[in-house]
């Protein structure tokens, strides 16, 4: 019984996290996107139930954070070429 009950706090306390990433990845892609990725690779890594609807379906939900650290990392990186550019 208490496996069962701290293994739902896990999973509460990082779904919420990735929860909360994904609301400041609106304003704040790389980091927003990174503690949603980071959260939802820590339940991956943390529950010990691995099935297909599990493993499909952390898939399905990594998405937008690597979508949103995806373009962070793409306009990141031109800003500072173009940064490299304009220098004298």
């Amino acid at each position: 019984m208490l496996t069962l009950i701290n293994g739902q706090y896990f999973l509460a306390v990082t779904l919420t996290l990735a929860f909360i990433g994904l609301i400041i990845a609106y304003w704040e892609e790389g980091l927003g996107g990174g503690i949603t990725l980071i959260s939802l690779i820590v339940l991956f890594i943390g529950w010990n139930d691995f099935h297909i609807g599990f493993i499909l379906g952390m898939g399905v939900i990594s998405i937008p954070s690597i979508l949103y650290v995806a373009y962070w990392l793409r306009v990141y990186r031109a800003v500072k070429k173009a940064g490299r550019a304009t220098l004298p």
